[in-house]
């Protein structure tokens, strides 16, 4: 089994979203496997894909911490003494799913070998999809209705998300040496207001920059934790759109949101012609099993296994 060095061993774990599977990720595993090589252990959880993610966020992420137990566990016996450093990376729900496992793992919680290098949530809904379209609004409220508790969690219409900023949730989430939340500008399913836990368009003063000709430019910034964070009433205001949402929800998000703000963050805003990301929620990953042609997103993909590796290197 490879380690980057004799005493650590470091490991990418991934959680794909609603109806996914772990080889969503696939072009960005090949691409961290290329930056990183024998170097990392590359694992995705498989017991909830498909329409096992429509349990409720919280029963999935309970499948979710005993297949994350039970892989940690065999990996601490094969490498005894040695430290692992994890970096766990969640594709839309599977954010808010590895949130929820922190938490709850009794390995991660009790082991003085694991390292929390890196939390990386990718289009990850931190404060629910209330903003999407009325078509899909409705859609993925009649959704929730008939047979999905997750849609209903992820509608803000239960008190999940708000559990999720607990102060356990916090703290578990305080562990990781760095925090990152990539989201698309353009997505129509998870708005960049929830997965960037900013307020605004994505048109972001930088702080770095990075370009990929002509399919867009990802443009990154700081938040520091508990400074400039949002007042509620301008949460509420950007939150409250229309009669289905009115300013009871959108206080609870105002909630969800400050209290996420008080950690540090890393934001990538990923800013791509919408007329050529039309698939953006899922092409970010450049997902090779949905899509015939995986590589209009594959620089994207590249990019996020770069901060993947850089977030290992990170003090």
């Amino acid at each position: 089994m490879p380690s980057s060095s004799p005493d650590a061993v470091r490991i990418v774990l991934f959680q794909h979203g609603s109806h996914g599977q772990f080889e969503d990720f696939g072009t960005v595993v090949e691409e961290l496997q290329a930056g990183l090589g024998d170097k990392v252990l590359v694992w995705g959880t498989d017991k909830c894909s498909f329409l096992g993610t429509d349990a409720g966020c919280r029963e999935v992420a309970k499948v979710v911490t005993e297949e994350i137990d039970a892989y940690l566990e065999d990996r601490l016996a094969e490498h005894p003494g040695a430290k692992i450093e994890l970096a766990l990376v969640g594709h839309s729900m599977g954010g808010l799913l590895l949130r929820d496992a922190v938490a709850r793992s009794r390995v991660i919680t009790r082991s003085d070998r694991i390292v929390l290098a890196a939390y990386v949530s990718i289009a990850t809904p931190h404060v629910g999809v209330r903003q999407l379209r009325w078509p899909l609004l409705w859609g993925a409220w009649l959704v929730g209705v008939l047979f999905s508790r997750s849609y209903r969690d992820l509608l803000n219409e239960t008190d999940c998300l708000t559990q999720l900023c607990d102060d356990a949730h916090l703290a578990a989430l305080a562990r990781f040496r760095k925090r990152i939340a990539v989201s698309n500008v353009y997505d129509l399913l998870v708005s960049f207001n929830s997965s960037s836990l900013m307020l605004g368009d994505g048109t972001l003063p930088a702080h770095d920059d990075h370009a990929f000709g002509s399919i867009g430019v990802a443009r990154a910034v700081e938040l520091t934790g508990g400074v400039d964070v949002p007042p509620e009433e301008e949460i509420v205001s950007a939150f409250a759109t229309g009669l289905d949402f009115g300013s009871r929800r959108a206080k609870k998000v105002a909630h969800q949101l400050r209290a996420l703000r008080s950690l540090d963050w890393e934001v990538i805003a990923v800013q791509a012609p919408a007329a050529r990301w039309r698939f953006a929620h899922t092409d970010i990953i450049a997902t090779p099993t949905r899509r015939r042609d995986p590589e209009p997103g594959r620089p994207y993909a590249k990019f996020i296994a770069r901060e993947i590796i850089k977030a290992f290197d990170s003090p």
